[in-house]
């Protein structure tokens, strides 16, 4: 199974829990669980589990569009499908349309 990075604005965390319960169920794994106080530099914890993920799950709403982790996380995500062929899988909440910057890299690729 996958190993997968849930990446969502903290509005959203009962969506990502819920999403997460999903994917567990399924037999993947979550390197970073939803919700997980992390021990130490919170972002390097973050950077190890996206990097060592074959998937990014982001939820995208307006919150996840306004939070720079979240977008630093589908450019880091982007730049990782280049090298390696990381899957980005966008759920869209609460009727947002889809964000251009995920427009242009699916169109592209």
């Amino acid at each position: 199974m996958a190993n997968v990075f849930i990446s969502y604005a903290k509005p959203d965390e009962a969506a990502a829990k819920r999403i997460e319960q999903f994917l567990l169920e399924k037999g993947h794994r979550i390197k970073v669980p939803v919700g997980a106080a992390v021990v130490g530099n919170w972002r390097t914890a973050f950077i190890r589990g996206l990097v060592a993920s074959d998937v990014l799950v982001v939820l995208i709403s307006d919150a996840a569009m306004a939070s720079k982790n979240v977008v630093g996380e589908i450019g880091a995500a982007r730049a990782m499908y280049e090298t390696r062929g990381m899957l980005t899988l966008p759920v869209l909440l609460n009727g947002i349309s889809y964000p251009d910057m995920l427009v242009t890299f699916i169109v592209s690729n």
